[in-house]
C-alpha cells in the first residue's frame, strides 16, 4: 500500500478493510511518502488505525527509496521461498 495515512474516511470502515486485507495477504508492505521527514511518528488517525496489521512500514520519497522497497519486497520473496511459504 502506499498512503501518508491521513484518512479521511470512517476510522470503523479502515479498520475494517484492513482486516479483509490482512485475511487475504501473507505479508503487507506499507510505504509512506511521510517518512522522509525527520520528525515523522505514525500517530495520525489513519496510521494508527493501521500499524497493527502491518509487517512492514517503509519510507517512499525518492528513487533510493524506491530500491530499499525492492530490496525489502526480494528479501521477502527469498525467505518465503526458502520456507517454503506459497
Amino acid at each position: 500500500m502506499v498512503s501518508d495515512g491521513w484518512d479521511r474516511g470512517s476510522p470503523r470502515k479502515l479498520d475494517e478493510v484492513m482486516q479483509l486485507v490482512r485475511q487475504r495477504v501473507r505479508t503487507i508492505f506499507w510505504l509512506n511518502p511521510l517518512m522522509s521527514a525527520d520528525n515523522f511518528q505514525p500517530t495520525c488517525q489513519g496510521m494508527s488505525i493501521s500499524l497493527p496489521y502491518l509487517d512492514h512500514l517503509l519510507p517512499f520519497h525518492n528513487l533510493e527509496t524506491l530500491k530499499e522497497v525492492c530490496r525489502a519486497v526480494e528479501s521477502y520473496e527469498q525467505r518465503s521461498e526458502r520456507l517454503g511459504s506459497p
